[in-house]
């Protein structure tokens, strides 16, 4: 057995991502995170050349030709050639002198400033926070947790060497909000045929990247599958790796013990899977691409059956043939109100709602209307809260089967929106005025769409589409469109969405952004942009951070530009059961009585797909002078485990939210007051929730 150290990568493999232009008229597309930009409209915009400039030694001019010689033999010379011009590109940028540089930077800075200026005040399109968030890598993954912390993992840095390297990691943090650092946790151990040769003997951490990831009833993170190796391990060993592969294992993440559990593998591998969590506590798991490589799907619809407390081992089981669609990767899941899973992909066919009663028979799956567009690569999807309303919004590729496509240098973002009733009859999606949902403020793709605990949205930064030629900006291409940095805000019933204010930093492809516990936003991530507008690849000086987050603070939190006065939940149940009342003692603010109660599952996000969205409003009934008592939703279209609380005063001001397990089995809460529950309390346990 050979120790792993990671071997290091070339950075243009790394890149070639089959599946991220799936569909494309041109030749296959490419993960951007490792090219240089393509031209666009500001000066951060430069072409990469042929062969570029930092090779003037003979040792760094052979090491370069040595490499295309083994990338040549192993995916072809057309393909060499790319990853050979993006490595000139690094070498060119990183040969430009340090002034061009801080033009650049003070460009940005001037454009952020003038776009802020414009939008409005705080408390009707929010603000950014001054405060960045260092970041010890880039936040590709990112989960929010019970404890309160952020769990992120993302990839190696990009080596500024002649050769351009990476390693095949995925080192894994969480972040507390509450002192601002970051903590790496060790992943688990692997063996794993990193080098091709055939032998499953290289000794690795677990490979997450690009996984899957989604929480357990128990409050434990969940991440299935991720990349298993690298293609240019095959083009140096002469065969083995013609391209990635997807990673067959399951891990579990306690975050108050700070301890991995390792669980089953799955039957294959998985490179951009989805997974969403049951009522009935069990994860399913489906789409991704497998061990095989050359964009292979992964066809098992899988099941993971948790224990039945932290740190356990739980099982998985694959569905029969007939529940196995054909799903490309990263598709959109989340549970509707009759405990049924929507399914929405990135093409046109992939509209399917899935029964959770018939995972290992017969059935299974129903296919659903087409979608208007015929795809939506880095688009977005959410239920509409409380309905069964499923919106999409934004992407590229909509005109990919008209031949007049095949040889733009731009595949174009759009900001069309349609919505389909999955529950309601619904025999097409809608769109063009007709649809409940209107269109994004502009075209946007890869970014991030967040539901609020108001039961809005704010759709974070985003792409300009898809670029292919000068550099293969690819799916970080933003046109030097300063705009795209912004934040879009949409409530349903609203008229459209609206235009906040501007981030720092460009926020595209690899980026994420979940709701923090106290109402912000955090938003991280892109590794290829820098705050300077230009790509930003290689590992961080010494002492700097890898990447830096920033906090979005929406407009609920504020009184005209001044931060509110917020209300303070001062206790409450940590667990309650489906359908039952519970009692939390608030301290509101003078002459603002709390009115409303929102429950909001905490965010699970990668590659614009969140897997662990879910929205409830709850009935509440004041009792004066202690608090409100609160009516807990059934089981059916919520999953088991942890949610966030927030309590809202009567000016729409929310408390920082009380985390609480929904659960089965909770025992009876207390409530306030002496008059009990007015009313009659829900099921219980509701419709097969989970019980620990």
């Amino acid at each position: 057995m050979r120790v792993h150290r990671p071997a290091r990568v070339a950075p243009a493999i790394v890149l070639t991502v089959g599946l991220l232009g799936a569909g494309a008229p041109a030749a296959r597309g490419h993960d951007a995170a490792g090219h240089v930009p393509g031209a666009g409209r500001s000066r951060s915009a430069f072409t990469a050349p042929a062969a570029g400039p930092g090779l003037g030694t003979a040792t760094a001019r052979a090491r370069e030709t040595g490499l295309r010689r083994a990338e040549a033999e192993g995916l072809g010379a057309a393909h060499a050639a790319e990853h050979a011009a993006g490595r000139a590109g690094l070498r060119a940028w990183a040969a430009t002198p340090a002034a061009t540089r801080a033009t650049i930077a003070a460009d940005a800075r001037r454009a952020t400033r003038r776009i802020n200026a414009d939008v409005g005040p705080a408390d009707r399109v929010g603000r950014w926070s001054t405060t960045r968030v260092d970041l010890p890598t880039w936040a590709i993954n990112a989960a929010v947790l019970p404890t309160g912390e952020v769990a992120y993992w993302g990839r190696g840095a990009l080596a500024t060497g002649a050769d351009g390297t990476r390693e095949n990691v995925a080192p894994f943090y969480t972040w507390d909000p509450e002192t601002g650092r970051s903590t790496r946790h060790d992943l688990p151990q692997e063996t794993i045929d990193l080098d091709g040769d055939g032998s499953a003997d290289d000794l690795a951490s677990a490979p997450i990247f690009c996984s899957g990831q989604s929480l357990l009833p128990t409050g434990e993170l969940f991440v299935a599958g991720g990349n298993a190796f690298y293609p240019e391990y095959g083009a140096r060993n002469g065969g083995g790796h013609a391209d990635f592969g997807g990673w067959a294992g399951t891990y579990s993440y306690d975050p108050w013990a700070r301890r991995w559990t390792r669980q089953p593998r799955m039957r294959h591998g998985r490179w951009y899977p989805s997974q969403q969590a049951l009522p009935d506590g069990r994860t399913v798991i489906a789409a991704g691409y497998d061990e095989a490589g050359g964009g292979r799907n992964n066809d098992d619809l899988e099941v993971f059956t948790p224990g039945r407390a932290r740190g356990q081992v739980g099982t998985i089981a694959a569905s029969p043939a007939d529940a196995r669609p054909t799903v490309g990767f990263y598709p959109h899941m989340q549970t509707l109100p009759d405990g049924k899973v929507a399914h929405v992909g990135h093409y046109r066919r992939d509209t399917r709602i899935l029964d959770p009663s018939r995972l290992f028979g017969s059935g299974a799956w129903t296919d659903g209307p087409w979608t208007r567009s015929n795809q939506r690569s880095g688009g977005s999807a959410a239920l509409l809260p409380g309905t069964s309303r499923m919106m999409t919004v934004g992407g590229y590729g909509a005109d990919w089967d008209d031949p007049a496509a095949a040889n733009r240098a731009v595949d174009p973002a759009t900001a069309s929106a349609e919505s389909v009733d999955l529950a309601g009859g619904d025999r097409a999606w809608t769109a063009d005025g007709s649809d409940p949902v209107p269109d994004l403020d502009r075209p946007r793709s890869y970014g991030q769409l967040v539901g609020l605990p108001d039961g809005g949205f704010a759709y974070v930064g985003g792409a300009a589409g898809f670029r292919r030629a000068n550099g293969l900006a690819g799916n970080n291409a933003t046109e030097g469109r300063q705009e795209l940095k912004t934040v879009a805000l949409w409530r349903p019933g609203g008229s459209g969405w609206r235009t906040g204010p501007a981030q720092a930093k460009w926020r595209s492809y690899h980026s994420t952004a979940v709701l923090l516990p106290d109402g912000r936003v955090l938003s991280a991530g892109d590794d290829y942009w820098s705050f300077a507008d230009v790509p930003a690849q290689g590992r961080a000086p010494g002492g700097r951070p890898q990447d830096q987050g920033e906090l979005y603070e929406p407009a609920y939190l504020f009184d005209g530009d001044a931060r509110a006065p917020r209300p303070t939940v001062v206790s409450g149940p940590s667990a309650v059961r489906f359908g039952a009342p519970f009692g939390v003692g608030v301290d509101e603010v003078a002459g603002r009585r709390i009115t409303r109660a929102t429950l909001v599952a905490p965010d699970a996000v990668t590659h614009a797909t969140n897997m662990s969205r879910a929205f409830a409003e709850l009935p509440l009934d004041r009792v004066a002078g202690e608090g409100v008592n609160v009516l807990a939703p059934t089981g059916r279209g919520l999953a088991a485990g942890w949610y966030m609380l927030f309590l809202w005063d009567a000016a729409g001001t929310p408390a920082e939210a009380r985390w609480v397990q929904l659960r089965g089995d909770a025992p009876d809460a207390p409530l306030l007051g002496t008059a009990g529950w007015p009313g009659t309390a829900g099921p219980g346990a509701g419709s097969g929730a989970w019980a620990g």
